[in-house]
């Protein structure tokens, strides 16, 4: 390092300015620097060797410089004699100097900011770490939502197809003929909507609900009864109106405790809606626990319901005319045209059990008389009595029709001519019997019917002919005094001398007490 200057600085190179007045602002800087130096002397009493390269010599010939401080910055000054010069140090001593102040400083700022840099480095790694599971939280969560949305465009495709289909399964409803398939039609129609695990159809019977269809796997089988007001179904069809399980929860203690407590299903359900008609039930269906999820689930089963009414009500109107179009519409027997359809019908079957067909063609006695005297509505009572009468002795196969006036006819399948006689006496003397309103002013004191009975094919080719036979035993019965059975005989018998018909044992004692 170069030494200072030791010429001090002329007041005139700092300025043209006039210096203020130094008493009035105190010692100047040259007297607090002399100050200084006498302060410096008397800290280092024995000065150092000289280094090397900087002569030496009494302290009185080595001129100094040393830069005052003060106020102002530093004014060198020529030391005098007995003032102590400080030694400069060799470029190498700078050096090493600069390197230990160096390397400490390093020291001194490296391993702080290490720690603190390593610190940031650990805080960037956790801010990597944790945006890497963000963002693998974010990729799997658009997976799931990917899919989700897949599922639920699905579901909404199925559903809008089923929701479309409806008025075409409605449609099919419609055109059942037969009552006993609407309930399968309209579980088939609920488990295309709802997709549940099992569906059942209770039919009003009775004054209980009968369930008639069922599907899935439900604890509730075809045949399962409940009274009103009984379980879920039964509350259902007393409110009328679609129950949910949100309904029942609503429900009064009294109600879920005496009403619901019974007969609820064990794997729960979803919705239960009445099938009604003029406020009448006709039945409810029990929708079990669904897979879709659907927004108007109560509408959507109110109008499955209103359909399955409307395909029940069609179906039993058309019943009905089928019905008054096949029956007689005051007996309720089948009518003239329908029974000698069945009769046909029977004649025409290829099978063993139909080798034998026969008739019982009756009349009841003096029936003119007892409308004369009692008129057409006691007259048409009697009718009525009379078919109930007949249908309720009669045997399953056997078909009971009313002939025309107050001739009746029983048609017996697979009956020989004896046990057809030993069933036609049956019959007459039940209704000989039987306490008919005004019986008294009839002849005999009592009703009491005529009859004829004839065989296929003995006793005739074919139906006309059958029964021509049985009509002409049943003439021949009245003509030979009325309340009696006879069979018909084939001609060749009555040319043999007989009177070509035979009387049964009843009837010849009957007319031998008379």
């Amino acid at each position: 390092m170069l030494p200072l200057r030791s010429a001090s600085v002329p007041s005139a190179a700092r300025g043209s300015r006039t210096p203020p007045d130094p008493e009035s602002r105190g010692p100047s800087r040259f007297a607090r620097a002399q100050k200084n130096d006498a302060t410096f002397t008397a800290q280092k009493p024995s000065p150092r060797p000289a280094p090397r390269g900087i002569p030496s010599g009494p302290p009185s010939t080595v001129p100094t410089l040393r830069r005052r401080c003060g106020r102002g910055g530093g004014v060198p000054e020529e030391r005098g004699p007995g003032a102590v010069t400080p030694e400069f140090l060799t470029l190498g001593e700078q050096l090493v100097g600069v390197l230990v102040f160096g390397f400490g400083g390093f020291a001194l700022g490296f391993y702080p900011g290490r720690k603190e840099r390593r610190e940031r480095v650990r805080g960037l790694e956790q801010a990597v770490a944790q945006f890497e599971r963000r963002a693998l939280d974010a990729q799997r969560a658009n997976e799931d939502l990917w899919e989700r949305t897949e599922r639920a465009e699905l579901a909404v495709r199925g559903l809008q197809l089923s929701i479309v289909q409806i008025p075409e399964i409605a449609q099919r409803l419609s055109s059942l003929r037969e009552l006993r398939e609407i309930p399968d039609g309209t579980l088939d129609l609920v488990q295309e909507i709802f997709q549940s695990s099992y569906s059942v159809f209770y039919r009003v019977s009775n004054g209980k609900l009968v369930a008639v269809a069922c599907r899935g796997e439900s604890e509730f089988r075809i045949g399962h009864r409940l009274e009103p007001g009984e379980g879920i179904v039964g509350w259902t069809a007393v409110k009328q109106l679609p129950f949910t399980p949100e309904d029942a929860e609503l429900e009064s203690a009294g109600v879920r405790s005496r009403n619901l407590a019974r007969c609820t299903p064990r794997k729960g359900f979803s919705l239960c809606v009445p099938i009604m008609s003029q406020e009448r039930p006709l039945g409810v269906i029990l929708v079990g626990p669904s897979s879709r999820q659907l927004p108007h689930a109560r509408e959507i089963g109110r109008t499955i319901a209103l359909i399955a009414s409307v395909a029940i009500a069609s179906t039993q109107v058309l019943s009905k005319e089928r019905m008054l179009a096949k029956t007689d519409g005051l007996t309720g027997l089948l009518n003239k045209t329908n029974v000698y359809k069945r009769l046909r019908d029977l004649i025409s079957e290829d099978s063993p059990q139909m080798a034998r067909v026969s008739v019982f063609l009756l009349d009841i006695d003096h029936f003119k008389q007892y409308n004369d005297r009692n008129g057409h509505l006691d007259g048409d009572e009697l009718l009525k009595r009379m078919g109930a009468l007949l249908r309720e002795n009669s045997r399953e196969n056997e078909v009971v029709g009313r002939y025309g006036g107050e001739e009746f006819l029983i048609v017996m399948p697979g009956t020989d001519k004896d046990t057809a006689l030993h069933v036609a006496e049956r019959i007459r003397v039940l209704v000989e019997g039987t306490a008919f309103e005004h019986a008294d002013g009839q002849p005999a004191g009592r009703v009491t019917i005529s009859g004829g009975v004839a065989t296929w094919p003995g006793d005739g080719d074919d139906v006309d002919s059958l029964l021509r036979n049985a009509d002409a035993a049943l003439y021949e019965a009245k003509r030979a005094g009325r309340n009696r059975v006879l069979v018909f005989t084939p001609p060749e018998l009555a040319t043999a001398g007989l009177d070509g018909y035979l009387v049964s044992e009843e009837a010849e004692l009957e007319k031998s007490r008379e």
